[in-house]
This record gives C-alpha cells, structure tokens and sequence, in this order.
C-alpha cells in the first residue's frame, strides 16, 4: 500500500492555523485547480469525499441514498490529471504542516489508504476516515 502512487489519488493536505486543537488549510488536489479550503479536519473529510465523489475515483462501493430526487451525480473534473499538476501540487505547503492522503479505496462507506507526513516520518495506513482523523489528531496534538 505505502507505494501507491496514482496521481489522481493523492491529495496535498496545507495545514496553516492550529488554533484549540482545530486545523484550518487548504486541500490540493491534481484533478481541481482551486484548493478546498477547511475550517476543521471533519470539514476537510466532508470536502474530500464531495471530490471523490466528484471524479469517481477511488469508487464507492456503497450507493449513497437521499431523500431528494437529485442525488450526487458524478460530474467531470475540472480537469484531467497531468503530472505537470502532480508537479506543482508537490510545491504546496501548510506554514505549520503538510502531509499528502493516497486514499485507495472507499470500502464499508469509509477510505482506506496511507498518509505521508512528509517530514521524515513514515507513511501510515489508515483504515477508515476516523482512523485517518486520529492520526491527524495526534500529530496536531505533538506539535501544539
């Protein structure tokens, strides 16, 4: 899993502000040209799995229901993965930390993938969003 390395899969998380144990940065992704911006890591799950959503990639296996007759229908990106995107995408940088999500899979209605902290450290698997959200909490954790 740690050699995963689909462009259209990662994803460049830019963590600013650390303010009461919330993060607050930007997402960057290769298939957007504008950042998702978060004001907290359950926002920036909720943004993330909206642009997985998006592009289809990696796949739900589970059909997500609503009470609304328009559900979320898969629309194109707003453009195709480059590695010129890939490229500009690894000059991004949070001022307190930034790590990249390789998410693999969305099995049982959750991600599964690995986490790069990209300073130093190893990548760690992760095996559902809340997992992943642990992580991030404990790394915010020690540098605060």
């Amino acid at each position: 899993m740690i050699g995963y390395s689909y462009i259209a899969g990662v994803m460049r998380v830019c963590v600013d502000i650390i303010e009461n144990g919330q993060i607050f940065g930007q997402v960057y992704t290769t298939c957007r040209e504008n950042p998702l911006c978060f004001s907290d890591a359950g926002n920036m799950v909720v943004q993330v799995e909206r642009v997985l959503d998006m592009r289809g990639f990696p796949h739900a296996y589970n059909k997500t229901r609503s009470f609304f007759t328009a559900g979320r229908a898969c629309e194109k990106p707003e453009h195709a993965p480059t590695q010129t995107a890939a490229d500009e995408l690894k000059l991004k940088s949070g001022s307190v930390i930034t790590f990249e999500l390789h998410i693999l899979t969305r099995q049982n209605a959750t991600w599964q993938g690995t986490v790069d902290w990209l300073d130093g450290m190893p990548p760690v698997s992760f095996k559902s969003a809340l997992e992943l959200l642990l992580l991030i909490d404990d790394r915010v954790t020690r540098l605060s």
